[in-house]
């Protein structure tokens, strides 16, 4: 009696999760498709194409509401142990970093406004710096959404190491707008601010594309990898710390 009872409890109990994973795989695509929309828009310095990303946000928020409503219908119903548990942690850890991925795309979408609307300055800083961050931010979120679809642990865990390369072309690409003139007048100058404020908008989304491979190693070990910097991080951090103690010494 007991089995006859089990079966279709257990039967349900991967309806919803598979549901669960069907609203992840949307949200997916439609975030990644807001980046490389918002990024696209900023190279032809588009409007329409940045209202699009803008407007469309109402169907991301819809589905991310959908996807947390279903997390709690399903830890209110069931006793989840194991693998089933973990997906559903993971998800709801995926969901959040989305949810800040799409905010950061947003932001973009909103600097295309602004240089439209101003089209006529001399915007006096190039925007060449922040195409090449923007790139590598499209690629890593790209490489980490691949990993959610395919639950890939080893190409996961090269994700969540691989940030040199973006720590390096950002502190590149900011000493190189600190090092340019003198910014003439007002305009110029909230310019070179949002200029900033995009590249660090660029650095989270790769920052939130190795949150989701951290989620994918969690959802298929249980091991949360979570500020657990490699060998050459913690002595980069420590160099950091110590120039910054000199400073204030000095």
């Amino acid at each position: 009696m007991s089995d006859q009872i089990e079966k279709p409890i257990l039967h349900y109990i991967d309806e919803e999760l598979k549901y669960l994973n069907t609203l992840i795989s949307r949200m997916d695509e439609l975030n990644f498709s807001q980046l490389c929309q918002s990024l696209e828009s900023l190279k032809k310095v588009d409007p329409n194409l940045a209202e699009q990303v803008i407007h469309r946000e109402r169907e991301v928020n819809q589905l991310e509401v959908s996807a947390d409503s279903k997390i709690l219908i399903i830890l209110a119903r069931f006793s989840l142990v194991a693998s089933d548990l973990r997906f559903v942690m993971a998800v709801s850890r995926i969901i959040n970093d989305l949810e800040r991925i799409r905010d950061e795309a947003a932001k973009i979408a909103n600097f295309v406004l602004f240089l439209h609307i101003d089209n006529g300055h001399d915007p006096a800083t190039p925007l060449e710096d922040v195409y090449s961050v923007g790139d590598l931010a499209i690629t890593t979120l790209q490489h980490a959404l691949q990993v959610l679809a395919e639950l890939d642990r080893g190409k996961a865990k090269a994700i969540t190491h691989d940030h040199k390369a973006l720590d390096n072309q950002f502190n590149v690409s900011v000493h190189r707008l600190m090092n340019r003139p003198q910014p003439k007048n007002d305009y110029q100058v909230s310019h070179s601010i949002r200029v900033v404020l995009i590249l660090k908008s660029l650095e989270r989304v790769v920052d939130h594309a190795q949150n989701l491979a951290e989620s994918v190693i969690f959802q298929m070990t249980g091991k949360d990898f979570r500020h657990q910097f490699p060998d050459y991080d913690q002595e980069y951090l420590y160099a950091n710390q110590k120039a910054e103690c000199k400073s204030s010494e000095d």
